[in-house]
């Protein structure tokens, strides 16, 4: 990660090997992490305990420390639980 840094890369996802969460804490003040879905597409509950976990891990500096979801599975039920847990989570962060 050092070398990124010093390259000037703002914007980072890595591989689901990785401890993003980690990261995050270490250096997220200077890269924006990305984090990738680890259930399958189609697995509504296996993504919503994803979404819990990322939100749990962003409440503590969700502005500095950004975070951002790629890959949002392209499934309509996963879609609309993503954009409700997000709105749902952040709106608590900013109250």
């Amino acid at each position: 990660m050092p070398a990124y840094l010093e390259l000037g890369v703002d914007v980072w996802c890595g591989q689901q090997l990785n401890d993003k969460f980690k990261l995050r804490k270490e250096i997220g003040d200077k890269i924006v992490i990305g984090y990738t879905y680890e259930s399958a597409p189609d697995d509504v509950a296996g993504v919503e305990k994803e979404l819990d976990k990322i939100l749990d891990e962003v409440k503590d500096d969700y502005v500095t420390k950004r975070m951002y979801f790629q890959d949002v599975p392209p499934v309509p039920p996963v879609i609309e639980l993503a954009h409700k847990k997000l709105l749902e989570g952040y709106a608590k962060f900013s109250a």
